[in-house]
């Protein structure tokens, strides 16, 4: 209907400017980040921001003449893919929930740290999410030699190459990527703002489930990550494909996983005992998510451990999460072991350091050995006696 009111449309343009507009914010934004953790003045800030744009939009402009990247467009009729669009209200969904969290009382984060955090995370998501994808994928898709063209020179292989790997909007992203990449760029932005690295984590674990979640509902409107054939109730058609074979919607499947994940961090945050402990328990939660959704997944890299005796029922993804469950449970265990006071410890060992997320959120050395301090013993006075009887005068 809307297609209908506006009409066709179309207009031509340089797409290099476009990308040197969207950097220039995106510069601008980690200029404000980098100035606030720095304790600058308005216009001590923005003078940083300036060199950041002309640095960061002169290395964009390079990168994009060095890689002969497009210089005319046209725009007509641009469509929304289902995929890109889900990934989008992930990250939307992902914001406000933190922003809403960060207002509780037990984490008191400030609503532009947030934002200056998530916009860290985003970005490292989709690099990390791309780089690993990538990476798993360079013989058969990526590489200098898997299109199967024979190029004249070994630089021109290399530069088809280059540019099959950034177009990003054909697909291609790995979840564990994902939150590799949001991991890395996070820990740079606490270290940068000098806060608890352990403790953001915790802050932050609720929100990948819901974006996991809306990130599998775009898989599922994309047609990718489908499930194996089946003639019972919850096969779908994938139309994508075109075969005409009803399947298991295991996209679906495992965006009901994230949200029991999502339920149940929510529900044990209270018990969390040491800095990462719902992390780690996000973690281990879609490590069994995965490792069941697996066995209605399709996916011509899920091969099978054929080859190691005894290993031939399951897959790769199903071994490294049987993997992740072992180390993450046996890591929870024994920091939970360490979290508990001891004989001699009393109320101290490391449990003083916590617990209350939002009173460490900043690193404080001295606030923690501070803290760590045995108290002094109250000083207990005597109670005075009686008055001497006066001398007689004589």
């Amino acid at each position: 209907m809307l297609r209908e009111l506006l009409g066709p449309w179309s207009f031509e343009t340089n797409p290099l400017w476009i990308a040197l507009v969207i950097g220039a914010l995106v510069f601008y934004s980690m200029a404000i980040s980098y100035a606030q953790s720095r304790g600058k003045d308005g216009t001590q800030t923005l003078g940083l921001g300036l060199i950041f744009i002309l640095v960061g939009d002169a290395i964009l402009f390079a990168l994009w003449n060095a890689m002969g990247w497009p210089q005319t467009h046209q725009f007509q009729n641009v469509a929304i893919y289902s995929y890109g669009f889900m990934l989008m209200i992930a990250f939307i969904a992902s914001t406000i929930l933190l922003v809403n969290r960060g207002k509780r009382e037990d984490w008191a984060i400030p609503s532009d740290t947030v934002l200056d955090l998530m916009t860290f995370i985003i970005i490292g998501g989709i690099v990390g999410a791309r780089v690993l994808y990538v990476a798993l994928e360079w013989d058969t898709q990526y590489g200098p030699n898997a299109s199967g063209v024979d190029y004249a020179t070994t630089a021109e292989a290399w530069k088809a190459a280059l540019l099959n790997v950034a177009k990003i909007n054909e697909g291609g992203l790995s979840f564990h990527g994902g939150i590799l990449g949001a991991l890395l760029f996070g820990f740079f932005y606490t270290a940068a703002r000098k806060l608890n690295f352990l403790k953001m984590v915790d802050f932050v674990a609720p929100a990948v489930p819901i974006g996991g979640f809306f990130g599998r509902l775009g898989c599922f409107l994309n047609g990718c990550c489908y499930g194996i054939a089946t003639g019972t109730m919850p096969g779908i058609e994938m139309k994508v494909l075109g075969d005409g074979i009803a399947r298991h919607p295991a996209q679906l499947y495992e965006a009901g996983g994230h949200l029991l994940i999502f339920a149940w961090l929510a529900a044990t945050e209270k018990s969390a005992k040491f800095p990462g402990h719902l992390f780690l328990r996000f973690i281990v939660g879609y490590s069994w998510v995965r490792f069941v959704v697996e066995w209605f997944r399709f996916d011509e890299t899920a091969e099978k451990l054929a080859e190691l005796p005894g290993l031939g029922w399951i897959t790769v993804a199903q071994a490294a999460s049987l993997v992740v469950i072992i180390l993450g449970s046996l890591l929870i265990w024994f920091m939970t072991r360490m979290a508990e006071p001891g004989e001699d410890e009393g109320e101290g060992g490391i449990k003083g350091d916590v617990i209350a997320p939002g009173k460490l959120i900043a690193r404080d050395p001295n606030a923690i050995a501070a803290a760590s301090k045995p108290a002094a013993a109250p000083k207990i006075e005597e109670p005075a006696g009686p008055s001497p009887a006066p001398t007689p005068q004589g």
